[in-house]
């Protein structure tokens, strides 16, 4: 049995796509196309929420690929 995981999941209230978002987003984001460059089946989980002080959803929900994941 290996040790490392083939599956990964990150939950994250926002998904950083070019828009200024905290250090969290992005340190998350990077992580999780780390993991899917190195073979990982990757899951990013996140709101439809781009502002952080409303977390109005302002975005359609669903599924989406970006980078690998």
């Amino acid at each position: 049995m290996s040790s490392t995981a083939e599956r990964l999941a990150f939950v994250c209230p926002r998904f950083a796509t070019g828009a200024t978002v905290g250090g969290a987003e992005t340190l998350l984001k990077n992580q999780a196309q780390r993991a899917a460059a190195a073979g990982r089946r990757v899951t990013f989980l996140t709101t439809c929420a781009s502002n952080h002080f409303t977390w109005h959803n302002e975005r359609q929900p669903g599924r989406s690929s970006w980078g690998g994941m």
